[in-house]
């Protein structure tokens, strides 16, 4: 396996890597000719030191597979979730009392909006007491 040395820089062997593993695609769909297959056999070569075989895939699936099935069944366990959620919720959201409830019917809606429209009439009555207008915008 060619080693990459630190002078030619991390891109250019990430590059090199990439351009075995897309010529190692086009052998597998069979698109090389006789002239290319040469360069397509070193790159295959290159790939199979790197990949190290069928038991690295294998492992490497089991761990793709089990890391988040483990990590929901810590998790999603209730005392797990009483005891390091629960405490820690209130020092990020504010008291439910404390919290913006918007209305959820429609006469709680108009209501809402009426006591808005009083309280905007209410401070521009008192910015500029001599011009009561009667629009409501």
């Amino acid at each position: 396996m060619r080693k990459i040395d630190s002078e030619s820089g991390w891109l250019r062997g990430a590059l090199e890597i990439g351009v075995y593993l897309f010529l190692y695609g086009l052998v597998m769909i069979g698109i090389f000719s006789a002239p290319t297959l040469p360069l397509v056999n070193r790159s295959v070569t290159f790939l199979s030191t790197i990949m190290a075989g069928g038991n690295l895939e294998v492992f490497k699936f089991g761990v793709y597979l089990f890391i988040p099935i483990l990590t929901m069944f810590h998790f999603a366990s209730p005392e797990w979730y009483n005891e390091h959620v629960l405490p820690t919720r209130d020092r990020f959201w504010p008291p439910e009392h404390k919290t913006n409830k918007p209305p959820t019917n429609p006469t709680d809606l108009h209501t809402e909006l009426a006591r808005l429209r009083a309280e905007r009439l209410a401070r521009r009555a008192k910015h500029s007491p001599g011009s009561e207008s009667g629009s409501d915008r």
